[in-house]
């Protein structure tokens, strides 16, 4: 079997996986329609938001390198081989030359190519900003029926166009590092220099491994990562895996090292292994003249010589020939295949890649509908419990002993009355909690956010110069990296109520809740300080100092703000959902036992104004635990299904 074919084994499992938890979640939803619990509007929100994400969850990898060094060629040789072609460019000399995406869109049935014009640079808007925009983009149909034409179709994201250097300084996409050979007193009016004739791509086509979730994000050099800042900022950092390229015949040359340090090395999350470097090109080194054992050691030592510049253990170096490799796969030569070296590198991606990002899901997803799930199986509990306590209380009685009825009447109403003076402090409990929230969302602010904004862009229209647009980033950063303290400390406050709350309802009342999670605004102020610290590293780097970098500047400080506002809705939002849901388990056990002591109640009534026997009421009682049982029974099912237990 092809090393290819086990990756796409491994991609077709994590997609099963997923819908094996669509299923779960939809039989769940369907069980609380036949229990007639689906009115529950929050309840049926994070339903429809559980499956939505799981439905549109995408399998990120980012492929990032200098030019040359057979990016694009290991996309096609993991990827698309099966098209027996190289379906994207990647010849010498077509070199790929501007960020592309390659993804299954799941709401046209049509494949196509978008392209972004590269004077959209010109405008502040952000690419993401642009994706919702579809006038600025030119689409092209690809004919996914026609391998050859598909292939000179998507020729066109590595077409140039020739401008003025002024036009390019203006467009943000002039370092003179790069055209060595222009004289010194070239023309700026007059001299022209070739440059990208699209920003980006959108590639969207029904293959089988982007229908199943896999996105790529193929980036070009250093020029095109600097230049735009949102690669760096988000869409790298986004994915599950970086895979970054070298050239095993260079090694790690001065512009490598730039975008390790500068664009990938940050993007490293700790105690992960999501970045990983590809040595390409190994075939170079197959020198004839020496022995197997040479050839592997030559290999070897480069490996090590790579891990030693970049920091990194070598194990997270892959050497590997693609070119060979897609070769390999093409005319399906076994013994080649395994000399390019893929087979290691796509065992990576399906034993480490995919089972992070279902470790991921299972996070946000499988435990949030699992806590629904288990609040059901409380209830359910508490209900059973009810029962056998009713039952307990009926089959105590011989005949119809009045005296007993009365004494048991007289005993569940103190535990009536005492239970309404606790829910009153529990409406006390749940006042304050709502107030501290308030407080907290007053520091997060996104309209107070949104006027800060506002006025520094009015202040940045008249100072385009590279100075005056730090100091615009360093009053709104230090204003943000202040917002991040104070709210650091509310949220402790929080969080000492919650637990304050669900520690005296079980004191006092023996009810067993779980303690909701705590509200994770850790992540929040993370990514808001790790946001201040790299504004901080721009506005003092030398680079950001060159008057023909100020657009560069201005859309870095764009992407910033960009960044730092969806950081605050994202907090807002989800500081919402959890309050929503932070006393919910603890209202339903108030509830249902309320309601526990209030059914107990009325049946002794029944009984004692003779409205009621004891034994039709048992039998009403066995039937309810039967019913009862079958619940949970299906809803243990269920969460088993959901949870792999």
């Amino acid at each position: 079997m092809m090393a290819e074919n086990q990756f796409k084994q491994q991609i077709e499992a994590y997609d099963n996986w997923k819908n094996e938890l669509i299923e779960s979640i939809e039989a769940f939803s369907q069980w609380m329609s036949d229990q007639g619990l689906d009115e529950d509007n929050e309840t049926a929100l994070r339903i429809y938001e559980a499956l939505e994400a799981l439905k549109n969850d995408r399998l990120n990898l980012a492929f990032v390198a200098e030019f040359s060094r057979g990016k694009t060629e290991l996309i096609n040789a993991i990827f698309f081989s099966d098209y027996k072609r190289r379906l994207l460019p990647s010849e010498a000399g077509r070199t790929t030359m501007c960020p592309t995406e390659l993804f299954y869109d799941r709401k046209t049935e049509r494949s196509y190519l978008k392209l972004l014009p590269i004077e959209t640079r010109l405008e502040d808007s952000s690419i993401q900003e642009y994706k919702e925009d579809p006038v600025q983009w030119t689409q092209i149909p690809l004919p996914i029926d026609s391998p050859d034409d598909m292939q000179k179709i998507l020729q066109e994201i590595v077409q140039i166009k020739e401008v003025s250097i002024k036009k390019a300084i203006q467009l943000g996409l002039f370092r003179k590092e790069m055209h060595p050979n222009l004289a010194e007193d070239a023309d700026p009016e007059t001299t022209t220099i070739e440059i990208p004739k699209w920003r980006h791509a959108l590639i969207s086509f029904p293959h089988p491994l982007l229908q199943q979730g896999l996105a790529i994000l193929d980036t070009p050099g250093l020029n095109a990562l600097g230049c735009e800042p949102e690669l760096t900022m988000s869409m790298i950092p986004a994915a599950q895996a970086i895979l970054f390229i070298l050239a095993a015949d260079t090694g790690v040359t001065h512009s490598d090292l730039d975008i390790w340090q500068q664009h990938i090395n940050k993007a490293r999350r700790k105690d992960s292994r999501n970045v990983a470097v590809i040595l390409n090109k190994i075939d170079t080194l197959w020198d004839e003249l020496k022995s197997k054992a040479e050839i592997e050691n030559t290999i070897h030592e480069q490996t090590l010589k790579t891990a030693r510049m970049l920091g990194i253990d070598d194990n997270l170096i892959f050497p590997v020939s693609a070119h060979k490799g897609l070769l390999a796969k093409i005319n399906e030569d076994e013994l080649l295949l395994h000399r390019s070296q893929l087979d290691p590198l796509e065992k990576f991606l399906g034993e480490v890649v995919i089972p992070e990002r279902g470790s991921i899901l299972k996070d946000d997803i499988v435990d949030g509908i699992g806590s629904i799930i288990s609040g059901h199986r409380d209830t359910l509990a508490i209900r059973m419990d009810t029962v056998n306590k009713q039952l307990n209380d009926l089959r105590k009685l011989n005949g119809k002993n009045v005296d007993v009825i009365v004494q048991l009447m007289k005993r569940t109403r103190m535990e009536q009355t005492e239970y309404s003076k606790h829910i009153d402090g529990f409406k006390s409990s749940s006042g304050l909690l709502i107030r501290q929230v308030r407080t907290l969302k007053t520091i997060l602010n996104i309209p107070k956010m949104d006027e800060i904004i506002r006025e520094t862009r009015k202040s940045m229209v008249g100072s385009w110069t590279t100075n005056g647009m730090k100091k615009a980033m360093k009053d709104l950063f230090s204003e943000v990296h202040e917002m991040t303290t104070r709210a650091s400390e509310e949220v402790d406050i929080l969080h000492r109520l919650v637990t304050a709350v669900y520690r005296k309802f079980h004191d006092t009342h023996g009810l067993n809740v779980e303690k909701p999670r705590a509200f994770k605004v850790k992540k929040y102020l993370v990514e808001l300080d790790n946001l201040y610290i790299e504004a901080e590293k721009y506005r003092k780097s030398p680079k950001s100092t060159m008057s023909e970098q100020s657009t560069v500047v201005r859309k870095f400080f764009i992407q910033m703000v960009s960044q730092a506002r969806n950081i605050l809705f994202q907090s807002n939002d989800d500081l919402d959902k959890w309050l929503n849901n932070a006393m919910r388990p603890l209202a339903v056990r108030i509830k249902e036992k309320k309601n526990s002591i209030e059914k107990r109640l009325l049946t002794l009534r029944k009984i004692n104004d003779s409205k009621g026997s004891v034994e039709g009421k048992l039998s009403e009682l066995e039937a309810e635990h039967a019913e009862l049982k079958i619940r949970q029974d299906e809803l243990e099912t269920i969460y088993s299904q959901l949870t792999g237990a």
